[in-house]
């Protein structure tokens, strides 16, 4: 049971969702069993991240790709970024990381979309819980109403999958190798910031066009003058 090959991380979860849906595992049975090696096959992401999988293992697979990378490039072209920012996005763009999680459909580039959804609307920062390792980012939008209400909509829909948190403390205490270092989604990071450096600079250009905006010149109302006199 390992990756198709062109798909990699999309076929490893789309078949661990099926299997779940048949009444199988989520996690594979050497995972919950004891400590495991990390190959890059294995089910590593919450149970709170099922819908997503389960929703997508029912729809063309085109879709996975096509509706995150749509929305982290409206966003962008939202916040409409100038010159510097589109220097850093490229740059962002160009990390061979960034490249790999597309190539091979990590459900990061969802992570990446909520995040891009974050700076306009705040609360979709919490769906970020989907990928722990991430978890700073899900802080975007704290200081909103929405966030705190998605927060607590978000631990509603966790206790649906109460007895597989258990399941997944398991595996994550039973992870072994260099794919479950903290540092390892690190990788991700570049391809989150797009969005941030879009809106930041932005606003940049906004507060720039403020500043450079000559300030209104007040005129003194005109005085009356005395009846047959001009001023």
């Amino acid at each position: 049971l390992g990756p198709a090959a062109g798909t990699g991380d999309h076929a490893t979860y789309m078949a661990a969702a099926r299997r779940w849906l048949s009444g199988g595992s989520f996690y594979l049975p050497y995972q919950l069993s004891g400590p495991y090696v990390v190959d890059k096959v294995e089910i590593l992401y919450p149970p709170i991240s099922l819908p997503l999988l389960i929703l997508f293992s029912a729809l063309p697979d085109v879709l996975w790709w096509v509706i995150p990378i749509g929305i982290l490039a409206a966003v962008v072209t939202f916040w409409r970024p100038g010159l510097l920012g589109w220097t850093a996005i490229l740059a962002c763009i160009a990390a061979p990381s960034t490249f790999e999680m597309y190539a091979y459909g990590n459900p990061a580039m969802w992570v990446a979309a909520f995040v891009a959804l974050a700076t306009v609307w705040g609360w979709p920062a919490v769906l970020v819980a989907l990928k722990p390792s991430l978890v700073p980012f899900m802080f975007i939008g704290i200081h909103r109403r929405s966030w705190w209400l998605g927060f607590g909509l978000l631990g509603l829909a966790s206790l649906a999958f109460l007895p597989m948190w258990f399941d997944y403390a398991k595996v994550v205490l039973n992870a072994r190798g260099s794919l479950v270092s903290p540092l390892y989604s690190l990788g991700n990071v570049p391809v989150l910031l797009i969005p941030l450096i879009a809106r930041l600079d932005s606003r940049r250009r906004a507060n720039r066009r403020d500043t450079n905006d000559p300030a209104p010149v007040s005129i003194p109302a005109t005085a009356s003058a005395p009846p047959g006199q001009d001023l």
